[in-house]
């Protein structure tokens, strides 16, 4: 792969964006969720967007979020926030001498994805934001024990899991904010409840949804993607539900698995389709 163009771009405001300038402090959930970098690639077939196209069309998507084209700074106290200084979003050009369909395997991409991305920074502190994943995370924790699992029916199991995410509702989720009020009123530091990357969750799972995001349906105007690179999974035991590409209303699952745990992992599974 050869990179022909690395540049920061800006939004350009005909009237400057309200936010522009403010420093925003993190939610409490921002703080305590995990914060890593979450890579995925999409792929499209020829006639595919011109690159200068795509800019453009960049350049429209973030103009309304200004902190996307910021940067993470400490304040005072080492505590981070988004400083909406318009420094500009990475965007990167490069070629790879191959044909897409030669890489393609089951509408997926045969190779890795951690060479496309920049080495972020130390902490984020200063990286370009577009590249960088905000969101609202609350976990629900379903509880069964093996012979529970073995014992029970499917509609049982599920049964349990739906009525751990219904526990998070509007109530947790105020006492969520409120808890980390408290804890602002008195000075101290929330501490992150994710894992770890390289943590193995055996003998637990941890179920990730992503069947919100539709990948699939990004047309910039010559079609939908051909092939989604799911980010790679840096923890044993982690599951992520997607959309699936091939069958409408379907589903794919993408799992990691230590290399030392596949022959096991493949002796108890039906199918590795």
């Amino acid at each position: 792969m050869e990179i022909t163009s690395s540049t920061m771009v800006n939004p350009a405001y005909a009237v400057p964006h309200p936010l522009v300038g403010e420093k925003v402090p993190l939610t409490v959930f921002d703080r305590a969720a995990l914060d890593i970098f979450v890579p995925t690639v999409l792929a499209y077939p020829a006639p595919a967007p011109s690159n200068e196209a795509l800019r453009e069309g960049l350049l429209k998507a973030v103009a309304p979020y200004p902190y996307l084209a910021g940067r993470l700074a400490l304040d005072d106290h080492g505590r981070r926030f988004l400083h909406v200084n318009n420094e500009g979003v990475l965007l990167i050009e490069a070629t790879v001498p191959v044909d897409l369909a030669d890489v393609l395997v089951d509408g997926r991409m045969a190779a890795g994805v951690e060479d496309l991305y920049p080495t972020l920074p130390e902490e984020n502190i200063g990286a370009a934001l577009l590249q960088i994943q905000l969101n609202m995370v609350l976990w629900a924790f379903p509880r069964l024990q093996v012979r529970d699992i073995l014992n029970s029916s499917y509609g049982s199991v599920v049964g349990v899991i739906r009525d751990a995410v219904a526990r998070i509702d509007d109530q947790y989720v105020q006492s969520f904010v409120d808890f980390g009020g408290v804890a602002d009123a008195n000075g101290e530091e929330l501490v992150a409840t994710a894992a770890a990357a390289g943590t193995m969750f055996c003998p637990d799972a941890e179920v990730d949804s992503w069947l919100g995001f539709r990948f699939h349906q990004l047309d910039f105007g010559t079609g939908a993607p051909s092939a989604f690179v799911p980010p790679d999974l840096p923890f044993e035991g982690l599951m992520i539900f997607m959309p699936s590409r091939k069958a409408n209303g379907g589903v794919d699952l993408f799992m990691a698995v230590a290399e030392e745990h596949v022959a096991a992992f493949q002796q108890i599974c039906y199918s590795l389709d």
